[in-house]
């Protein structure tokens, strides 16, 4: 009895898998025999989003809209290689003086290392053929102090980049000259809109006037339709005197 029913129930089995593909195969052709509409359609009339190549864009490594939260003038932040720079850059708004942030910090407190920043003659976006900042050399080392070690042959050679980052980009500047320079206002003196001018600053970038020891990098030497970053701090010595990195800007970097 007990083999008889052993049969019955594998006897059962059989009949219900064999139902069971008989339904399958009948829903197949059922399905196969209606026109597929949406493939046509999408063939012949791909979505107009399909023949758009997005821009990828990258991770901007700072929070601008946190630092601007505690104070709107940021309008950038530095970094140099080799060097402890790596500060907020500032630009006074119409309710500030010019130079309101020569001695106060990034969020206004008064201070007598102030903030690395522009002037108001520049664009806060770093736009402009000629971007200068100031930073003062202080005895600490901070803010622009770490320029003086351009002055060392081997760490200028193997120090080559300033990075900047702004609200939506990354913008990376390769040094091409550190050097002395006089006390003149460099974008009141030279008109960087004028190829004249801009052809005339970069030439007197590469080859300065001073007795002092300079460095150059002629592979990285700008061109007129170029973009250069010119940063400013006092030298060690008494008097008017200007210890300048300049860059030229060699890569634009969209972010997020």
């Amino acid at each position: 009895m007990e083999k008889k029913d052993k049969k019955k129930r594998i006897a059962l089995i059989l009949m219900i898998v064999f139902g069971a593909v008989f339904v399958v195969s009948l829903l197949i052709l059922i399905i196969k025999s209606f026109p597929n509409n949406s493939y046509k359609k999408s063939k012949k009339d791909p979505a107009p989003s399909s023949s758009v190549t997005s821009e990828v864009l990258v991770d901007n490594p700072i929070d601008f809209a946190e630092l601007k939260a505690q104070n709107d003038n940021v309008c950038g932040y530095i970094t140099v290689d080799g060097t402890v720079v790596d500060y907020p850059v500032l630009r006074s708004d119409e309710s500030l003086p010019e130079d309101y942030y020569l001695n106060h910090d990034w969020l206004k407190n008064s201070k007598f290392a102030g903030s690395i920043y522009m002037q108001k003659c520049n664009s806060s976006d770093f736009s402009d053929n000629c971007t200068l900042l100031y930073g003062h050399n202080m005895l600490d080392g901070s803010m622009f102090a770490g320029l003086r070690k351009f002055r060392n042959e081997d760490f200028f050679n193997e120090n080559k980049y300033i990075t900047i980052c702004t609200p939506g980009h990354i913008l990376k500047y390769e040094i091409y000259s550190a050097f002395t320079y006089d006390d003149r206002h460099i974008i009141h003196s030279f008109d960087f809109s004028k190829q004249e001018d801009f052809e005339l600053f970069v030439h007197e970038s590469l080859n300065p006037r001073s007795l002092e020891t300079y460095h150059i990098r002629e592979s990285a030497a700008p061109v007129w339709g170029d973009k250069i970053v010119v940063l400013s701090t006092c030298t060690d010595a008494y008097g008017d005197l200007r210890y300048l990195v300049a860059g030229k800007l060699i890569e634009d970097t969209k972010t997020n």
